[in-house]
């Protein structure tokens, strides 16, 4: 049952991201939203993997540094996402630097 919600949400997920891209491709808010459903997919199925790798430690391992990493850049691709959405807003110096830092 887990696995046939996991197909479903990302699926959703995917469908959705490649709408928005596909109304308008060139647009950067439609790329970066589909960065977000993709990392958002790849976060949730580390995520599944880590909680059902029981018997491979070492995939269990390296799915939760992939979860880790995914939910990161989910956090920084929205970021970018609220600069450009709903109305494009120029981005400050300081705040160039803190996401190149971070």
């Amino acid at each position: 049952m887990d696995l046939l919600i996991l197909i479903l949400t990302c699926a959703v997920n995917l469908i959705l991201g490649l709408l928005v891209l596909m109304r308008d491709p060139r647009k950067s808010y439609s790329q970066l939203f589909m960065i977000i459903t993709v990392l958002t997919s790849t976060w949730i199925v580390t995520n599944y993997i880590t909680n059902h790798a029981i018997h491979d430690l070492g995939l269990a391992g390296i799915a939760n540094n992939l979860a880790f990493a995914s939910g990161y850049a989910v956090v920084l691709s929205a970021l970018m996402f609220s600069y450009v959405f709903p109305v494009r807003r120029k981005i400050a110096s300081f705040e160039k630097w803190f996401l190149i830092l971070s």
